[in-house]
C-alpha cells in the first residue's frame, strides 16, 4: 500500500521541478492543520509557478485604452495589443460592440465575468497534468466519432 501511495504521488507531480513542489509542500504545512492531498498541493505549485491575481478591472482599463488608440477600425492591432486572455475575453464580447456600446457598464459587467472564468479555466488547466488533459480529450474524442456514427 506505501508503495502504491508513493507511486501514486510521483505520477502526480513528475510534471514539475522538485524544488517547486518541495516549496508548496513547506507552504501548505505552516498553513493548515490538515495533512495535503495532491489537489492541494497542485493547487500551491500552480499560485507559486503561475500566479494570476483577479486583475479584471485593471484588464478592462487596458482595453478601453486599446478603443482610444486604434478605435473601431483597426480592431487586430488593438486585440494585439492585449494579453492572451484579455483578448479572449474582448473576442467573446466582440470588440466592435464594447466600441459601439451606448452604456460601456453592461460591457464592463460582461467583460469581467467572462475574463474571470477564462482565468478560472486556465488556472485550472495549470492544476491538471497536460498528461491528462491530453488522455480526457483522446476518450471525448473518441466518444464524439462513436456518437457521430451512430447518426
Amino acid at each position: 500500500m506505501r508503495d502504491m501511495a508513493i507511486d501514486l504521488w510521483y505520477r502526480a507531480f513528475k510534471d514539475q521541478e522538485f524544488k517547486t513542489v518541495w516549496l508548496a509542500v513547506e507552504q501548505y504545512i505552516h498553513m493548515s492543520h490538515f495533512p495535503p492531498t495532491i489537489a492541494d498541493i497542485r493547487e500551491r505549485v500552480v499560485k507559486i509557478t503561475h500566479p494570476e491575481p483577479d486583475n479584471s478591472e485593471e484588464k478592462w482599463l487596458e482595453v478601453l485604452e486599446a478603443v482610444r488608440k486604434y478605435g473601431s477600425y483597426n480592431e487586430g492591432d488593438a486585440l494585439r495589443s492585449l494579453d492572451d486572455m484579455t483578448r479572449q475575453a474582448v473576442k467573446a464580447i466582440g470588440y466592435k460592440t464594447i466600441c459601439m456600446s451606448e452604456n460601456i457598464g453592461v460591457e464592463r459587467a460582461h467583460f469581467y465575468k467572462t475574463h474571470k472564468a477564462i482565468v478560472a479555466r486556465i488556472h485550472e488547466e495549470n492544476i491538471i497534468p497536460k498528461s491528462i488533459i491530453d488522455q480526457v480529450l483522446k476518450i471525448q474524442n473518441k466518444n464524439n466519432l462513436i456518437e457521430s456514427k451512430k447518426e
